[in-house]
């Protein structure tokens, strides 16, 4: 998700009605009658559907970001900003099982998007979602913590998300050397990312895209893990078969559901040791102040790097092989200690990776030495 810090030329009247022609017009483009309704939605009605009174101003300010289901936008509720995820591209998400859809599958189970079981945890270095807004033919309805049944948002699809608004970038920032760390910094972060995936994982939900792009940094150096469109249950002791992830960041076996995706039985099963491999390599990058793959590299995470690392180097870590002689000396000077922990999380075999609690505890004892 890429972070804008402008707002725009002209006036700030202007720019709150050229962005809201913008949003109209891209949801328009989709040329699905229900977008172009969310759209009219979005800046005529959001006032009293969600709160019922005139004081929630849908006014967008400006675009902040966009993901690969959609656009997020800056909106203003009374004196508070708040950011408003608009799912405009329905043509890919149906590509990939249509992630806002809320539906029974075969086998009985619920389909629920991430953002509406986001709803259901809170912890401080997560993203708060506070409500989503759904549609069911023509009608839309928000849904917050008060009124959320899951029941009643069968066969509905989640347009909209509203949640906390965050007053920085992400952390993608420090990878592009732009800026950088010091060692306490990277610390106090690695600590609150691996706190808020640890409750993720201590109520069997896995987040699916942990990466720097989906990791905020506030003004007062809090931490909030966002992007929770992925967020996925663990039903009892059974795993998913996902083969959604980011090429770069995404463990070995949700490389290899990708490259087998006509062989169900061939599927490796995925829990939270998926998240725990994409955690490190964030991580790694936060150290180093660089990204570990380029563009290319990343077009062949699956086809090539994952593939010969399962195939042959299994009982190995990861970056133990991609990074440099250089690269490991650097983190042993600016990181004392960090490197065994990184290689434990980014093995590729999954029963070898430590889990995210594991490495919490780990580091939290390697701090007080």
């Amino acid at each position: 998700m890429s972070v804008s810090t402008e707002y725009g030329s002209g006036s700030y009247e202007e720019s709150i009605e050229e962005e809201l022609y913008l949003v109209e017009q891209m949801l328009k483009n989709q040329r699905s009658p229900e977008q172009d309704e969310f759209a009219k939605f979005l800046t005529a009605k959001v006032s009293e559907v969600c709160y019922g009174s005139p004081v929630f101003d849908p006014r967008v300010l400006r675009k902040i970001g966009e993901g690969v289901f959609g656009s997020v936008y800056q909106i203003v509720d009374g004196k508070q900003f708040k950011a408003l995820k608009c799912m405009s591209r329905m043509s890919f998400a149906e590509k990939v099982g249509n992630p806002g859809k809320i539906y029974i599958k075969p086998n009985g189970t619920r389909q629920i998007p991430g953002e509406v079981l986001a709803m259901t945890v809170s912890h401080p270095c997560l993203l708060k979602v506070e409500g989503v807004v759904s549609s069911y033919m023509t009608s839309f309805i928000y849904w917050s913590n008060e009124n959320l049944d899951v029941g009643e948002m069968t066969d509905h699809s989640v347009l909209g998300v509203l949640t906390e608004y965050v007053d920085s970038g992400d952390l993608s920032e420090f990878i592009k050397g732009t800026q950088k760390l010091s060692g306490e910094d990277f610390r106090n972060i690695a600590s609150q990312i691996g706190k808020g995936l640890a409750y993720l994982h201590e109520n069997d939900l896995i987040h699916g895209d942990i990466k720097p792009e989906n990791i905020f940094l506030r003004k007062d150096g809090s931490i909030r893990v966002a992007d929770m469109g992925l967020l996925t249950p663990l039903m009892g002791i059974k795993h998913i078969a996902t083969r959604t992830f980011t090429k770069g960041y995404g463990a070995p076996e949700q490389s290899w559901n990708a490259l087998n995706q006509k062989d169900e039985s061939n599927a490796r099963l995925i829990d939270q040791k998926a998240d725990a491999f994409s955690f490190g390599i964030t991580l790694v990058e936060l150290a180093l102040g660089k990204s570990l793959t380029t563009l290319e590299e990343k077009n062949a995470w699956s086809k090539i790097t994952m593939r010969d690392a399962v195939n042959n180097h299994g009982d190995e870590s990861h970056i133990e092989r991609a990074l440099s002689g250089e690269d490991k000396q650097k983190l042993e000077k600016d990181h004392p200690g960090l490197l065994p922990l990184l290689k434990d999380l980014t093995r590729i075999n999954p029963f070898k990776r430590i889990s995210v609690a594991q490495f919490n505890e780990r580091f939290q004892l390697q701090g007080k030495t």
